[in-house]
């Protein structure tokens, strides 16, 4: 689990309510700022920016909300 939601989150409550699966607890480990740990990563790997631009290059913007079933499989999938 990242960030602040993950680091303060009772884990044992959210397997309880469904947030979470129902996993052992050991399998769920909070690892704090990781998209701030990634990008210091990033940062400083060798060929990173070349996969990035390649990701960058091959990848398209998807408006889901233009989609026709998206807003019923949405508030469907809402019931836990």
């Amino acid at each position: 689990m990242a960030g602040a939601f993950g680091s303060y989150m009772d884990i044992s409550n959210a397997i309880k309510t469904g947030l979470l699966p129902n996993v052992p607890l050991s399998k769920i480990t909070p690892i704090g700022n990781s998209s701030g740990l990634g990008a210091c990563r990033f940062a400083v790997a060798d060929g990173l920016w070349t996969l990035a631009d390649y990701v960058r290059k091959n990848t398209a913007h998807m408006e889901l909300a233009t989609h026709k079933d998206f807003q019923s499989k949405f508030i469907k999938n809402l019931e836990f």
